[in-house]
């Protein structure tokens, strides 16, 4: 399904918004016949996405700090020109 769909993202990526990812692989794992020992709790999966967002938002605070602090830097003698 998700490869019948791709080439209509691609036109308009809103279709991927039909998709239920979390509930395609669920399916998966039941279908399959997946053994519980091999997936991970929905609790566990909660818990590994908030540690990855968490990252995300530390990584752009970072970039965001060192952008400023560059901006900074290229104003600073602006503002030395301007003073003398």
């Amino acid at each position: 399904m998700v490869e019948l769909t791709q080439p209509l993202a691609q036109i308009d990526p809103s279709v991927m918004d039909y998709i239920d990812m979390d509930g395609m692989v669920k399916h998966l794992i039941k279908v399959l016949a997946i053994p519980a020992v091999a997936i991970k709790s929905d609790e566990q999966v909660a818990q590994v996405r908030q540690q990855r967002e968490e990252q995300m938002k530390a990584m752009q605070e970072q970039q965001q700090e060192a952008q400023t602090m560059e901006n900074m830097g290229n104003v600073a003698p602006m503002v030395q020109a301007v003073k003398e």
